[in-house]
């Protein structure tokens, strides 16, 4: 049969993705996750938000006992690469879905997990601690840290937060395609189990399923109206290699210079801004001449952003070349 494991970073939504293909597995008449990892007895140890090292040869061995006696599987992970890991996903029936969604959003997503986590007492989960924009924005870095190195992989099937919230159904269409079971792949059976879900997400009667897959469905793009300035420069310095290489960069200096100057300098001007707001290569002396070259009144709020990156600047950053 076929085992598919999706794997992100916290906060992208995927214990919603992992039960809509668990859902969609049993609609098409297969048993479910949960009723096999009881039967072998396995604990899913990969469900928790700090197992990103913890699978070894054996871990990867009694998972893929139901998977060749013919029993599929649809698991969650917040998984690095390594060794034992990485050779399960070289045998053709166990498929990786790496589900990836902007950082930022997934940091305000870190930090309304841990006001809610706190209004109930607690519960022990990394999220406690999160009371900042910053502090989530460091959460967050933490995971990306260790998904860095999937993020060009080629060899694992790429999905997005976007498209489960605008295009679930057709999202997990494709992901069934590369198991090639076409008992999963019948659009009204994927259709049906994505609005039966949905309704019940929306039911407030459902505590424990909305406290357990916590998706808003429709919360794109978030991080816009909750990052203050500051938030802005810190979540650009630390996600900056992400959010181009995942192609989540809207370019924070050109969503700078429509606020600032109604949109007013040309393409190749806000190029030669993001680099030299490039944090890799400016340095303090730059800065300032930038600040005291930036005299137009429209260019107000860009020698702001300039004034708090040479504030911010690090001890240990070079004073020049």
């Amino acid at each position: 049969m076929f085992m598919i494991i999706v794997n992100s970073p916290a906060k992208c939504g995927s214990s919603y993705l992992a039960k809509l293909l668990q859902e969609v597995v049993e609609a098409a008449g297969f048993r479910d996750t949960r009723a096999t990892l009881e039967e072998y007895g396995l604990s899913a140890p990969l469900v928790g938000h700090a197992d990103v090292d913890n699978w070894t040869a054996e871990i990867a061995g009694k998972f893929m006992i139901p998977v060749l006696e013919g029993k599929p599987l649809v698991l969650k992970t917040h998984q690095c690469r390594m060794p034992p890991f990485e050779r399960m996903l070289l045998h053709p029936n166990v498929h990786m879905v790496l589900l990836s969604r902007d950082p930022r959003d997934c940091a305000v997503s870190a930090r309304d997990a841990g006001v809610n986590n706190r209004k109930m007492g607690g519960n022990g989960e990394p999220f406690d601690n999160i009371f900042t924009i910053r502090d989530a924005i460091e959460f967050t870095n933490q995971y990306l840290s260790v998904f860095r190195d999937w993020i060009d992989d080629n060899t694992v099937f790429h999905a997005r937060y976007e498209d489960l919230v605008s295009e679930p159904a057709s999202l997990i269409r494709n992901i069934f395609e590369i198991t090639e079971n076409y008992a999963c792949l019948r659009s009204s059976l994927i259709e049906g189990v994505v609005a039966n879900l949905k309704q019940q997400i929306a039911d407030e009667a459902n505590v424990e399923l909305r406290q357990r897959i916590r998706f808003n469905a429709g919360t794109v793009g978030r991080y816009a109206s909750e990052f203050s300035d500051e938030d802005t420069l810190f979540g650009e310095r630390v996600f900056g290699d992400v959010l181009d290489r995942m192609k989540y960069s809207d370019s924070v200096v050109s969503r700078w210079v429509t606020r600032s100057t109604g949109g007013q300098l040309n393409v190749g001007e806000v190029q030669a801004l993001k680099e030299e707001l490039n944090y890799q290569k400016i340095y303090t002396e730059s800065i300032r001449a930038q600040v005291d070259r930036l005299q137009d009144t429209n260019t107000t709020y860009l020698r702001r952003i300039l004034e708090l990156e040479l504030m911010t600047m690090t001890v240990g950053r070079p004073s020049g070349e």
